[in-house]
């Protein structure tokens, strides 16, 4: 009599591992869906968006969102009577970002395609009221990130920062001066 008990037992554990194995189908495919699709969302080695926050009265910071980077990049103060990179070489800076700027080197990566068509037709582009942002390319690969105010703005240089390969943001605290 036991034995019909012990059948419906066994039906219930197959229909569980069914609906389990089930779920977890569904759930791999979903996954490979959704990084199938982040994958190709951005050509590789492409610096997807570019923020500003504030932090503090003082204190503002950089995002530099990426996807799939080779190389890496570094950060610096750019001195006041430092040129601007051009093609191969640099010339005189035309004071359109402000009198202060910092400089963020990228290796092998570039610019997505949004982020460019925001440039005004000297190539600035406002990221907050008082900071903007030109692009540079000083090579045949990568390209040279400035960021400049009328104010004061420094960070703490970066040689040799390393990017993850999936991607990720780079976050670079910028102090301000204000006058």
């Amino acid at each position: 009599m036991n034995q019909p008990c012990e059948e419906n037992k066994s039906i219930k554990k197959k229909k569980i591992y069914i609906l389990i194995s089930i779920i977890l189908v569904v759930a791999i495919v979903v996954t490979a869906v959704w990084f199938v699709s982040y994958i190709t969302k951005y050509e590789p080695g492409t610096v997807t968006h570019i923020s500003i926050k504030q932090r503090s009265a003082d204190v503002m910071e950089l995002r530099i969102r990426y996807s799939f980077p080779t190389g890496g990049y570094s950060a610096r103060v750019v001195p006041e009577d430092e040129g601007e990179y051009c093609g191969d070489g640099m010339s005189n800076y035309d004071g359109a970002l402000g009198k202060y700027r910092i400089m963020i080197d990228f290796g092998d990566i570039e610019l997505s395609d949004s982020f460019v068509e925001k440039m005004d037709e000297n190539g600035v582009i406002k990221i907050t009221e008082d900071i903007r942002a030109r692009v540079a390319s000083p090579s045949d690969h990568g390209f040279v990130l400035y960021l400049g105010s009328d104010d004061p703005i420094s960070i703490e240089s970066v040689t040799n920062g390393k990017l993850n390969f999936f991607g990720g943001t780079i976050i670079i605290p910028i102090t301000v001066e204000n006058q």
